[in-house]
């Protein structure tokens, strides 16, 4: 009977261990964020210069949005449309975006994930 009772509590105190380790892999990373910023243009001006050239109202997650799941995996949509799909990780404040072999690393602060992808600055705020 103590046998059992000492297995027991070896495999409660693992499964402990096992939430806490993926807890500490990315969970607070993990959500949905919208762009506010391009390029050191804010959104605003952006959805400001998509009314002025006529193109109707745009919303920030219309413009862009970072969808980064708790399995690890993200989806940026742009314009509404799925553009890229990949793997992420988060460690402290440093998030890594892989896509088809390339990574683009940023720094999650205070809600915001500034991130340099392709040339371009973005930076993306938690929702």
């Amino acid at each position: 009977m103590k046998r059992a009772a000492k297995f027991m509590a070896a495999v409660l105190m693992l499964v402990t261990m096992a939430f806490s380790l993926v807890a500490c892999g990315g969970s607070d990373a993990a959500g949905t964020y919208i762009i506010t910023e391009m390029a050191g243009v804010s959104v605003d001006s952006l959805i400001q210069q998509y009314k002025e050239a006529g193109l109707g109202e745009v919303k920030a997650e219309d413009l862009s949005k970072l969808i980064l799941s708790s399995d690890g995996t993200f989806t940026i949509t742009a314009q509404g449309e799925s553009d890229s799909k990949g793997t992420y990780t988060a460690s402290g404040s440093t998030v890594k975006l892989t896509v088809d072999g390339d990574t683009a690393e940023g720094t999650l602060s205070d809600g915001v994930l500034s991130i340099n992808m392709g040339g371009i600055a973005m930076k993306y705020k938690k929702q």
